[in-house]
């Protein structure tokens, strides 16, 4: 998943992809309320607009993240 993850967004150049193990990091599970693996978040300004949990479908996941980006940039 990690590698389609970085290859989507390449496309993004503002969105900054962090990577953590929540098994050896509990306090990041406890905070986001990680209860499966894998997740994956999108947090802008301490806020979640993308929550997606173990059956990814990029193609929907590139939806979204598209969505979101340009309204960002264009707010900016």
């Amino acid at each position: 998943m990690l590698p389609k993850l970085r290859e989507l967004l390449d496309h993004y150049p503002l969105i900054s992809l962090g990577h953590i193990d929540a098994s050896k990091v509990e306090e990041v599970a406890e905070k986001f309320l990680i209860l499966t693996t894998p997740i994956l978040l999108l947090i802008i300004d301490q806020k979640e607009y993308i929550r997606e949990d173990r059956f990814v479908r990029f193609e929907r996941l590139k939806e979204k993240v598209e969505q979101i980006y340009v309204m960002y940039t264009r707010s900016r």
